[in-house]
């Protein structure tokens, strides 16, 4: 996605991201909520799921803010 977004504008890049990455990090977010209570706490699986749960929230302005540049 960030291919098809580099040359354009940040409000086109803002656009597209919403439209493309948006679902996937949603539909992410949601899947690693419901697997979360399935699995021990005390396992690394499960602190790796609330790591990115918790990074989530940083992650979202590059969904909202064309400026941003991908790393």
């Amino acid at each position: 996605m960030e291919k098809e977004a580099r040359y354009k504008s940040p409000d086109e890049r803002g656009t597209l991201r919403q439209a493309k990455a948006k679902p996937v990090f949603d539909e992410l977010e949601g899947w690693l909520k419901l697997q979360l209570p399935k699995i021990s706490g005390k396992t690394k699986l499960a602190e790796a799921i609330r790591y990115a749960l918790g990074r989530m929230p940083k992650a979202r302005p590059y969904l909202e803010n064309g400026q941003l540049r991908a790393t």
